[in-house]
């Protein structure tokens, strides 16, 4: 059984039902009716209209390049041909640090300086750090051959006229805020894991289901963004003012988007409420957003449509992610 386990890999295709078992009721009705509203329109996806054979085709691609990026020599990786060809492979282990050895700890302006002589506009890129140089030690043939193989790919594909990342910027279709879909439309295709498995430095789709619990717990249909801000690791960005709390994105405007994607930026102000940031002010593109309580902005959410203040918040959660 073990060995079994070992040699092979999970499902082609996913339920996507498994996070609903951890999901509120309330949030499993609600995201109903946002499935019926699409559905009705007949002109976003829901979780009907999957599997989707060009979404499948990209996660067996991302499958691909796994391995290259989330595993170290000297381990049993998972897969049968792994397992028959494992006698034959490297065993030894991840080395051990070189006592002394420096690697040039730099900022991310410094990196770009030193690496491509030229500087990023934004400010932020002084306070995030990384290395100078790969350690002598590490095990990075893996990250090597991943990295050549892509660059490989993506020249071969960009000599006939096709760039890979503008397959990635596809708008439509567009899919309903439909979290089982969503979690079914990642994961077909990817077979080294399942969206709820905790392993290869995974945290599972479980986020999504805290979130709607604390929604619950705090009697809130809405602000996300104070919820993150007090129990995840956006909380790192937040500053103090006075009895308020602030987390200011504005640098990040400076980037032109894509066309058809939203420009990056905003602020937001919060106070502390019951154990709890509560969103009390939100600033994106030129408005200001201080009434969460508007039924055109709820109609369009339920039909699967951010606007007003909930596109505000959407924006700088994007924002947040980009740089945490």
């Amino acid at each position: 059984i073990f060995f079994v386990r070992a040699s092979t890999l999970g499902p082609l295709f996913k339920n996507g039902g498994e996070l609903d078992y951890y999901r509120p009721k309330a949030a499993l009705e609600a995201e109903e009716l946002r499935r019926a509203a699409a559905m009705s329109e007949n002109k976003l996806l829901t979780y009907r209209d999957l599997p989707n054979a060009k979404m499948v085709a990209s996660n067996i691609g991302s499958a691909t390049y796994f391995p290259y990026f989330n595993f170290v020599q000297g381990f049993l990786q998972p897969g049968f041909w792994n397992a028959f060809l494992w006698s034959f492979k490297n065993k030894d282990k991840f080395k051990p640090p070189v006592k002394d050895e420096k690697v040039g700890v730099m900022s991310y302006q410094e990196f770009a300086k030193t690496k491509w002589g030229k500087e990023f506009s934004a400010p932020y890129f002084k306070d995030f750090y990384t290395g100078g140089n790969i350690p002598s030690w590490e095990d990075n043939g893996g990250h090597s051959t991943g990295v050549g193989r892509l660059d490989m790919a993506v020249a071969a594909a960009r000599k006939f006229g096709v760039d890979p990342v503008d397959q990635l910027r596809e708008m439509e279709p567009r899919f309903a805020f439909d979290n089982k879909a969503l979690t079914k439309a990642a994961w077909d295709g990817f077979r080294y894991m399942g969206p709820m498995d905790i392993r290869y430095a995974s945290n599972g789709a479980y986020g999504i289901a805290v979130i709607e619990h604390l929604m619950e717990k705090y009697n809130t249909t809405g602000d996300v963004l104070g919820l993150l801000m007090t129990d995840s690791v956006f909380s790192a960005h937040l500053k103090r003012v006075g009895n308020q709390f602030t987390v200011d994105l504005t640098s990040m405007e400076g980037y032109e988007p894509i066309k058809g994607y939203a420009r990056l930026g905003g602020r937001a102000t919060f106070v502390e409420d019951g154990g709890r940031l509560r969103t009390v002010l939100l600033e994106y593109a030129g408005q200001i957003h201080a009434d969460f309580d508007v039924p055109d902005v709820e109609a369009n959410y339920v039909g699967s449509k951010r606007t007003g203040w909930r596109f505000a918040e959407a924006a700088i959660i994007a924002s947040l992610l980009s740089m945490t």
